[in-house]
């Protein structure tokens, strides 16, 4: 498969696609009649070889088109053009946003995928154990854990429902006795299975068992070095030991993923960590905004701190990692919206957008931090009511709702909206 962006351009131009490629986006226009099963095949080829450089956006296709990456489809009605629906659009996710397909344009050699209106990934957090204290920590800190029979069943009506991603998280999974067997059950019924850890309870036998039963790990990492890392999370591990873990993981697991909170420490010694997550070399290092109330100093991180931030990943210059703010944090932070849009992951991963938590006290959740009980089941859960607003975002005001990036922005953090406004459905306070 072409792997060279001039090379995929080129190939896409001679079908009749239209690329934009600018120094922080990629656009990517197809005409409906001429598209083809070769010209997805390269814009698939184009999304998995270069969208951890740039921000990229497929403009004037329908959703079900690209199934698998419906997440950079822009898809919006025209005037005067007449559009026909079939009936899986009515089941289907986008049936609310989509206007259907144009009426005399559909080339009938391919054929729409249903995207049903489900979650895509579904996390549990087995336990709330863990054998650190971080400072910013929404573990609840109870014994409480997920029964593994209720894991297998969770588990099976992902496969029933065709959700294909699992993530194991707690508290510190590695403390669940079980981990090991619910691995097992869900690669063994075919999911794409992901892992939270810390990293610190790493043993040569669970390292070769998820070498067989996990694709994607996210390790927190907090601080640059033993000081740094026992302040932030109140434990005193080895941290030397800790690096070694990560640099091991990397060697038994596809992907590995570093994740820090963005502390007033990390921006003050940002070239310290860099040093680090060079040496590390994970697939991406994801940064949170901080999710508290707390009046701690060292996460208050105000929108001009969080503008310092994405200046200090522009100008990173990593040549095999991925920095991105990936929780949700409003596209308009600053006017710069195109260079801002490469960096900012935005809401789609939180508050119920894409997927639901299990909270291991046995009910789903629409995310960490906000704990509001939504059902026992999945498809319970992801039509409660709540949720459906959330995700309607009808609560938005109309500058929001015209904007190109509302799809990933979502208005930013309903946590936040809550914790400065008393109202999930008010504005973010950095929009």
């Amino acid at each position: 498969m072409i792997n060279n962006l001039n090379s995929l351009i080129l190939e896409l131009s001679t079908l009749g696609i239209t690329v934009k490629w600018g120094e922080f986006q990629i656009g990517i226009y197809p005409d409906l009649k001429k598209f083809n099963l070769i010209a997805r095949n390269l814009i698939y080829a184009l999304l998995n070889n270069f969208e951890k450089k740039y921000f990229i956006f497929i403009e004037g296709l329908p959703y079900c088109l690209f199934p698998e990456a419906d997440d950079h489809v822009i898809y919006n009605k025209k005037p005067d053009v007449y559009y026909s629906r079939r009936k899986t659009c009515l089941s289907c996710k986008y049936s609310a946003l989509c206007p259907g397909w144009p009426k005399n344009a559909i080339n009938k050699k391919i054929a729409p995928l249903e995207i049903p209106d489900l979650p895509k990934e579904i996390v549990v957090e087995v336990t709330q154990d863990c054998n650190q204290n971080c400072l910013l920590c929404f573990s609840a800190r109870k014994k409480e854990e997920v029964p593994i029979l209720k894991i297998k069943e969770i588990i099976g009506d992902c496969k029933t429902l065709g959700i294909n991603t699992i993530r194991f998280s707690g508290g510190e999974p590695l403390l669940y006795n079980p981990l090991e067997e619910a691995l097992f059950f869900a690669k063994k019924n075919g999911l794409y299975v992901l892992l939270n850890t810390n990293a610190t309870l790493l043993t040569r036998g669970n390292l070769n068992s998820f070498n067989k039963s996990v694709d994607n790990a996210l390790i927190s990492m907090q601080g640059y070095d033993s000081k740094s890392e026992r302040r932030l999370t109140r434990t005193n591990i080895n941290f030397k030991e800790k690096i070694a873990n990560i640099a091991t993981l990397s060697r038994y697991i596809p992907i590995t993923r570093i994740g820090s909170i963005i502390s007033r420490t990390l921006i003050g010694e940002w070239p310290n960590y860099i040093r680090l997550i060079n040496k590390l070399e994970p697939r991406t290092w994801e940064l949170y905004r901080p999710m508290t109330d707390s009046d701690n100093p060292e996460f208050n991180i105000s929108k001009s701190s969080m503008i310092d931030v994405m200046g200090l990943i522009k100008k990173s210059g990593l040549a095999h990692t991925e920095i991105r703010i990936a929780n949700p944090v409003p596209f308009c932070i600053t006017p710069d919206l195109a260079s801002n849009s490469k960096i900012l992951v935005g809401a789609n991963a939180d508050d119920g957008h894409s997927r639901i938590i299990f909270d291991s006290a046995g009910y789903f959740k629409p995310s960490y931090v906000i704990t509001k009980k939504i059902g026992t089941a999945i498809e319970d859960s992801w039509s409660n009511p709540f949720l459906q607003k959330i995700r309607s975002l009808c609560f938005l005001p109309a500058k929001c709702k015209g904007c190109f990036y509302l799809k990933w922005c979502k208005g930013g953090s309903r946590y936040w909206a809550r914790i400065s406004n008393g109202d999930y459905f008010a504005m973010d306070p950095m929009a």
